[in-house]
C-alpha cells in the first residue's frame, strides 16, 4: 500500500507475518540446554548425546502429529514453511516435556507406589 504523507512523499508499508524460523531455533535450543542440564552422567559428552537422543526421540513421535496438522487441516496447507517449523518444534518440546522431564520423574514414585 502506498499511503500519501503530509509532504506529498509517497511511504510503502512493508506487511509481514510475524513468523520466524529463530523462534522454532531458540525453542529447540532451550529444550537442549535444559536436557544437558538435567542428565544424569558426568561427562559433557554424554550429556550431549542424551539430549540430542532424546530430542530425536521426541520429533520421530510427534513427526504423525505434524504431518496430519500440515498437510490435513486448511490452517496447516496454508501456513509459510517458518510457522509449520515454529508448530513443529513446539509440538517436539512438549513431547520431550511429556516423556522426559514428567514421565521419568513420576514413573518410579507410580510404580514403587504398586
Amino acid at each position: 500500500m502506498n499511503d500519501v504523507g503530509n509532504d506529498g512523499a509517497s511511504e510503502t508499508k512493508a506487511t509481514s507475518s510475524g513468523a520466524s524460523v529463530y523462534l522454532g531455533l531458540g525453542v529447540l535450543t532451550s529444550a537442549f540446554g535444559f536436557a544437558i542440564l538435567f542428565a544424569d552422567n558426568p561427562s559433557f559428552g554424554f550429556k550431549a548425546g542424551a539430549a540430542f537422543g532424546q530430542l530425536l526421540g521426541s520429533s520421530i513421535l510427534t513427526l504423525p502429529f505434524f504431518l496430519v496438522w500440515r498437510f490435513g487441516t486448511t490452517r496447516g496447507r496454508a501456513a509459510r514453511l517458518a510457522k509449520a517449523f515454529n508448530v513443529s518444534c513446539f509440538l517436539l518440546v512438549m513431547c520431550w516435556f511429556m516423556l522426559f522431564v514428567i514421565a521419568k520423574n513420576l514413573l518410579p514414585s507410580f510404580i514403587a507406589g504398586l
